[in-house]
Parts: structure tokens; sequence; C-alpha cells
């Protein structure tokens, strides 16, 4: 966060309306407030806290108790803060609780507190910008809290530091620092990484004991004792399924030629059975040729039978003179059966 302007009014020490701009300071990292004691130094940090989170540096005293007593009742208290963070700039008016006259000027009634807070525009002006907490105390601290990051208490541990109170925080218990210094330096971001690394670890922790389980269960279904005789199985298989790989690359080479040859015994299995339809076709067509031609055809084939008369004879005589041979080779067949018979009785009475 970086001060831009304070504006105060009829507060603390200050009757009138004072105006403190830091922005004349240029861009020094560092200055200093210095001044006697009781001149208003822990006024304007006072000033500060109240306009963000409605409490002064020690919460010793409310905003109602920091009306200057030297102020004209007609005079509103209120604190202005203007500050850059985040790359814009906000302004923040706060109006404690006090008493101002009435309308008719007869009493002192009370003025409720109120807060509003703009994100300036790009000129620094509030119309150019955005209402972002119209009238609402608790909501403007709600929102300066998101901004900042700290509450109230962190932020005057921190950043407001007031006389003595330098020691509270040194003398904080660890988680209270914990939580100051985590809002501070905005380290939830690495508390949330490091619980998102702390989950994956755990998981790849199961995985891994999930997969030496798994490793377990292979091995033993296996039969082996240990990953290298597991790979030593592997390899041994390795060689039988290359080897019948290539046992089943030659069956399915051979399974393809037999494909083909299958294929062209179907065609032609199927051309034949064409053949044979037409065959049966041409065979109706003959016999349902006309009568003439059938009598035609008897007396062509009786006309050749005449020339073939002589050849006929031939074959009788032929026919014949071969039943007599055969008769004769049986005869001398039934003759030789006996001579053999009767040289082996011959031979056996030697």
């Amino acid at each position: 966060m970086k001060p831009l302007k304070l504006t105060m009014q009829a507060f603390g020490p200050f009757a009138g309306t004072e105006h403190l701009c830091f922005a004349d300071l240029g861009h020094t990292p560092l200055f200093l407030i210095n001044g006697p004691t009781g001149s208003g130094k822990t006024t304007l940090l006072d000033a500060i806290c109240l306009a963000l989170y409605n409490t002064t540096t020690g919460n010793e005293r409310q905003g109602a108790e920091m009306r200057c007593n030297q102020a004209e009742p007609d005079v509103e208290t209120f604190v202005e803060f203007d500050f850059e963070l985040g790359g814009s700039c906000y302004r923040i008016r706060r109006t404690p609780e006090q008493l101002r006259p009435s309308k008719r000027g007869e009493k002192l009634v009370t003025q409720r507190p109120t807060a509003r807070l703009h994100r300036l525009g790009e000129d620094g002006s509030e119309e150019s910008g955005d209402l972002l907490v119209e009238t609402k105390v608790n909501e403007a601290n709600e929102y300066i809290e998101q901004l900042t990051g700290l509450s109230g208490d962190q932020f005057r541990q921190v950043m407001v530091l007031p006389q003595g109170e330098f020691r509270k925080l040194l003398l904080a218990d660890s988680r209270d620092r914990e939580n100051i210094f985590a809002s501070l330096f905005h380290t939830g971001i690495f508390r949330k990484l490091e619980e998102a690394l702390k989950n994956r670890a755990a998981g790849v922790r199961q995985e891994v004991q999930a997969q030496r389980n798994q490793l377990k269960g292979i091995l033993s279904n296996a039969g082996v004792d240990s990953l290298e005789s597991l790979e030593k199985e592997i390899g041994e298989q390795t060689v039988l399924v290359e080897t019948a790989t290539a046992q089943a690359g030659t069956a399915t080479e051979a399974w393809s030629v037999a494909d083909k040859a299958l294929d062209a015994a179907t065609a032609l299995d199927a051309a034949f059975s064409r053949l044979d339809s037409s065959n049966k076709k041409a065979a109706q067509l003959e016999a349902q040729t006309e009568e003439y031609d059938k009598k035609r055809a008897q007396l062509a084939l009786a006309i050749e039978a005449e020339k073939l008369s002589p050849v006929m004879k031939l074959r009788d005589t032929v026919a014949r003179r071969k039943t007599d041979a055969l008769a004769a080779r049986e005869q001398a067949g039934a003759k030789l059966a006996g001579a053999e018979v009767a040289l082996e009785e011959a031979v056996a009475s030697m």
C-alpha cells in the first residue's frame, strides 16, 4: 500500500481542516514523521487506521473519542485517505459517531458513523471511478480487508506499530505471528501448494504400493520369485512367440494361396455347371427335333451300316476265332497246371 493523501477535519488536536499530501514526496520509499511529543504524530497514524479499519492505532479510543474538543459545533469530524494498491487508487472517507446541532439548532443530536469508498479514475477523481461502498461501515471494513489482505489487528501489528506495541508482536505466540506474516506476505498460495504436493505424494505412494502389489501378483501367477526371473521367462517366451509368429506368417501365405486356388476351382466348377446346363438344354432341343429329322437320320445310319456289312462279318469271324483261341488257351493252361502238379510230386518223392 502506498499513501497518497490524508485529510483530517476536527480530528484529534486539529480543530480545522488539515491536508497531508504524501504524493508530494515523489517516489521516495522512506520518509520520517518528526516532531516533539504531543505534536500530533500518532494522530496522523490514528487517522489512517480510522479511515481504513474504523479503529485507532492503539485500539484504545473509538472514532467518537477522536473529535477535537476545540472544534466548532457545526464543523463535521471526518478523515479521508487516498492510497494506491495493486495498480489502482482508492479513496475512503469516514465520519465517526459525533454530536452535531439539530436543524433548528436547539439541541445536539447524535450523527451515526458512515463510510464511503471509491475506486478513483485515471484522472484521480471520484466521478470517473467506481463507488464501491456508499455508507455502510461494516461493508467498508470487509472491502478494505479484502483489498489489503489484513484485518485491523494485523494492520496495527505489522503496518502501524504505536509506542510499546512492537513488543506485543515480538511476544505474540507462533500461531498469531504465523497468521500475521501469512496475511502480510500472502503465503496462503504456498500452503495450498504444500497441501497439494502432500496429497500428490500420498497418491504417488498409494500408486507405488498398488504397483508393487500388482507386481507381486504377476510374479506369483508366473511362478517366479523375482523380476529378473520374470524378465528371463519373458525373453524365452518372446523367442517362442517370434517363432510362432513366423510360422503363422508362413501358414497365412499358404492359406492365401489355397484360398486363391479354391476361388479358381469354384469358378471352374461354376463354369462346368453352366456347361452341363447348356448340354441339357441342347439335349432337350435335340429331343424336340421333328420326326422327319429322326427318320432321315435313321436312314442315313442304315446306309452307313450297309456300307459296314463286310466289316461286321469280318468282326464276327474274328470274334469266333478269338473265342476258339481262348478255349484252347484254357485247355493248355489246364494241362500246364497238371504237369506242374506232377512235377512237384516227382520232386517230392526224390
